[in-house]
């Protein structure tokens, strides 16, 4: 479970750099006790170190020290008495939305480029090339001087990838980012967790290469 927390906190960091991130702990009818939240705020500290500082919200109310995450009993949903925290949680996202470091939701953004970017998210291609990308553009009179800071600004938005250098990746426009990250994950990844079968298959058939890939990070 805490892998899958790493996992979704890098995706967030790639993403969305510099977004607010909340923790949230279901099923506290079942872990009640403020003594087990503390065990498992202090695992996920020691798991997780530098990653969850820098990017998670803890939750401070419950005990001095706080918590890395919101326990929520989330059997009293719709109760007439739901559970307090749930108040706090909302309380902490409105907070963390008002402050809104990055200005995620006060950045404008041209008629325009929304529609371009509905017509993109609509797209079934993984990526498209800067030609089809341009002429798309072209079709909505997006006017070419507009084009680049639209791409960039998406880019730091985590809705698409575009890359300036090196020169092959600015002729490609990327659409879905888990598409580019499945697939670097295919080269870099953490060999104990997350080795699979076709590695297996290449180690065999392909051992010398196998041996620089792993070893000497070559390809």
């Amino acid at each position: 479970a805490a892998e899958m927390i790493r996992y979704w906190l890098n995706s967030l960091a790639l993403h969305a750099k510099g977004a607010p991130i909340l923790l949230v702990g279901t099923h506290k009818d079942q872990v009640k006790s403020s003594e087990e939240h503390q065990q498992i705020s202090d695992v996920l500290l020691e798991i997780l170190g530098d990653r969850l500082v820098e990017q998670v919200t803890p939750f401070a109310k419950e005990q001095e020290d706080g918590l890395w995450f919101y326990p929520i009993d989330n059997s009293l949903s719709g109760a007439q008495n739901p559970d307090p925290v749930v108040a706090e949680l909302r309380q902490a996202i409105e907070l963390v939305a008002k402050e809104d470091p990055e200005e995620y939701l006060e950045r404008p953004i041209p008629i325009r480029w929304r529609g371009i970017l509905d017509i993109l998210l609509k797209q079934e291609e993984s990526f498209l090339t800067m030609t089809e990308m341009k002429r798309m553009a072209a079709e909505q009179c997006l006017p070419a001087w507009q084009l680049m800071p639209m791409l960039e600004m998406f880019h730091e938005l985590g809705v698409l990838f575009h890359f300036s250098t090196p020169a092959e990746l600015r002729e490609i426009v990327i659409l879905q980012p888990q598409w580019l990250v499945s697939g670097m994950c295919q080269v870099i990844f953490d060999w104990s967790l997350h080795e699979q079968e076709h590695h297996k298959v290449i180690k065999l058939e392909m051992k010398s290469a196998y041996d620089a890939w792993r070893e000497k990070g070559m390809v």
